[in-house]
């Protein structure tokens, strides 16, 4: 834990040193797993983790506690996020959020990796949750990761569909898509959602060589730009009068519980 605060806090004072302000940090990467994989399996793809919060949710709050004392000693005005996979899952969210804050960790912004291929949800959908996770948290919400592809997959690993969207596999079905993701995000309750992270947007594969995500980048497999790269979202707060001191405690929500 003390490994995590020294490197976070040299991180974040490097990018002070030379004058470089921080928007956010997340802390983790779709942290459903959890942080601080042991190195010692080094044979298996799937590592034991040592902060888990099935096995180990003291030791996984104590290191997301340790990373937001971290960003903020150095840069006081950065948001912290904690990163989840797939949005949508409401029972998995509480089951995750509340072992955090029942434990004291804190954080800013609870932030979702946000795709129709992978969550199986629509942007309609994703606002619905949204909405949910800033009346039960009192964070905003921030889209982490999200993207939509503008041409059928090139191999059998890429992403090779939108579903459960609409939107053609072309350039304009991209670009509708993202508009209406950011009139989701613009629409959202009380301006929860403070905008999203397009992953990956620059991608793009070298002479004879294959990504995943090709057909996800705001760019053509020749690097000519598409029109969903004219999208600008930027970064915003809702009133500091709205937000949750990072301590608060998460309140029971009003809405209708989803399992």
């Amino acid at each position: 834990v003390d490994r995590v605060s020294d490197y976070i806090g040299s991180v974040v004072g490097s990018f002070n040193e030379r004058g470089i302000p921080l928007d956010y940090v997340a802390i983790g990467n779709e942290a459903d797993a959890g942080l601080l994989r042991t190195l010692e399996c080094k044979s298996s793809s799937l590592l034991p983790v040592n902060g888990d919060v099935t096995t180990n949710p003291d030791l996984l709050s104590h290191i997301y506690e340790a990373g937001y004392r971290a960003v903020h000693a150095s840069s006081p005005h950065t948001l912290v996020l904690w990163h989840l996979a797939n949005i949508g899952r409401y029972a998995e969210t509480r089951r995750y959020i509340d072992a955090m804050f029942s434990r004291g960790a804190q954080v800013d912004v609870l932030a979702y990796s946000a795709y129709p291929f992978w969550s199986h949800q629509t942007v309609r959908q994703f606002q619905d949750f949204a909405n949910y996770v800033t009346a039960r948290y009192h964070r905003p919400v921030f889209f982490e990761e999200t993207g939509y592809p503008w041409a059928p997959a090139s191999g059998a690993d890429n992403m090779n569909n939108g579903r459960p969207e609409p939107y053609p596999l072309t350039p304009h079905g991209q670009l509708d898509f993202l508009n209406d993701e950011i009139d989701a995000i613009q629409s959202a309750d009380e301006g929860g959602v403070i905008g999203f992270s397009y992953w990956d947007s620059t991608w793009i594969p070298a002479p004879h060589t294959f990504d995943n995500v090709d057909n996800y980048v705001l760019f053509d497999r020749a690097g000519n730009a598409l029109p969903a790269l004219t999208t600008g979202f930027r970064l915003h707060l809702p009133p500091a009068s709205d937000m949750a001191p990072a301590d608060a405690e998460p309140q029971p929500s009003t809405r209708k519980t989803k399992d």
